[in-house]
C-alpha cells in the first residue's frame, strides 16, 4: 500500500496503492479483506479523523468546470459521505484533520515571478 495511515483506535489501515487518483482502501489491522472505502481520493488529500476520514473527491463532476474542489468527510460507523467544504487554490500535497473533527488543513501554493534586470553585474 501507498501512504498508509492507522484509524486512531488502531483498527483498520487506510491506504491507496501508488499515488496519484484513485481508490482509498482499508484493512482491519488484526487481519481480514481489503475493502474499496472510497472510490476516488485525489493524490494525498485524504486524512484519517476521529470518527472516520476526510478526503477530496477526484470523481467525475457534474459541472462542466468546477470552481472549487470538494473536500468531503466520510463516517467509519454509519459509512455517510457528506460534503465538507469548497476548497480552491489547494495543491493537494496533503491534507490534515483537526482533533475535533471539525476542520482540515491543507497546503495552498502562491506563485509569483518578477523579471528584473540587474545592472554591472560581475
Amino acid at each position: 500500500g501507498y501512504r498508509p495511515f492507522e484509524s486512531l483506535d488502531g483498527r483498520t489501515l487506510y491506504y491507496k496503492r501508488a499515488d496519484g487518483d484513485g481508490p482509498l482502501l482499508s484493512r482491519p489491522t488484526a487481519g481480514g479483506e481489503e475493502r474499496k472505502v472510497i472510490e476516488c481520493v485525489a493524490g494525498r488529500a485524504w486524512a484519517v479523523a476521529p470518527e472516520g476520514l476526510f478526503y477530496v473527491d477526484c470523481s467525475p463532476s457534474e459541472a462542466p468546470t468546477p470552481q472549487k474542489d470538494d473536500v468531503r468527510h466520510w463516517d467509519a460507523t454509519t459509512g455517510q459521505d457528506r460534503p465538507f467544504a469548497g476548497v480552491d487554490g489547494a495543491s493537494w500535497a496533503g491534507l490534515s484533520a483537526s482533533p475535533d473533527d471539525h476542520g482540515v488543513l491543507y497546503v495552498c501554493f502562491t506563485y509569483i515571478t518578477d523579471l528584473m534586470m540587474i545592472d554591472n553585474f560581475r
